[in-house]
């Protein structure tokens, strides 16, 4: 049976193309370097592409590629958000309303058109910030004290407790040393006693 095997060879069977008028063309694999696209995102994805679309001399480097660093600005407030956030923080709710339906009556009837177009002056602002932060700075120096008054209290108390038992630990030794002479005398009488019955 292995001599049978061995002298018919199996051929491969041929597909005949000439059925098809379609031309077929090999394509090129473009290696990109990494396969791995699991940790892709959205702007590498886009690199990617650009990569593979752009001629080879045209590649940009993945490093040259940095993040822009956002800034922010602060502009200066308005001046009836001013008046609003000083309001609020004071609690005149009642001033509030009364200023909220005036300016939109104002606003209604164009007087108010340049005033809301003036900023608040930096200083002013400045002030404000500098009377939060004071205002922040006297809390911590309050709550500080607080806590300072609590530890000088905890200190005397303890220094008391310390008084006492110090005083108690020396009155205990003064009693052991009084009790360790008496026992000495009686040692001494007893022996002295044992002594004399015994002549």
């Amino acid at each position: 049976m292995t001599d049978l095997a061995s002298d018919v060879e199996l051929e491969p069977p041929h597909l005949d193309d000439s059925d098809d008028d379609f031309q077929y063309e090999e394509v090129e694999v473009v290696s990109v370097g990494d396969d791995n696209l699991i940790g892709e995102d959205l702007d590498s994805a886009l690199l990617s592409l650009q990569n593979l679309t752009a001629k080879p001399d045209q590649w940009p480097a993945v490093h040259d590629v940095e993040p822009q660093i956002g800034q922010v600005t602060q502009r200066p407030e308005v001046v009836d958000d001013f008046i609003r956030n000083f309001l609020v923080k004071m609690g005149l709710s009642k001033t509030l309303e009364m200023f909220e339906t005036e300016w939109y009556e104002m606003k209604a009837t164009g007087r108010a058109d340049l005033a809301a177009n003036e900023k608040v002056l930096d200083l002013y602002t400045s002030n404000l910030q500098l009377e939060d932060q004071l205002h922040g700075v006297r809390k911590e120096v309050e709550d500080a004290k607080s806590l300072a008054e609590k530890a000088s209290a905890t200190w005397d108390k303890f220094r008391k407790e310390r008084d006492f038992h110090r005083m108690h630990h020396k009155r205990v030794a003064q009693e052991k040393n009084k009790l360790i002479h008496d026992m000495q005398i009686l040692r001494k009488h007893y022996s002295m006693v044992k002594l004399n019955s015994f002549y």
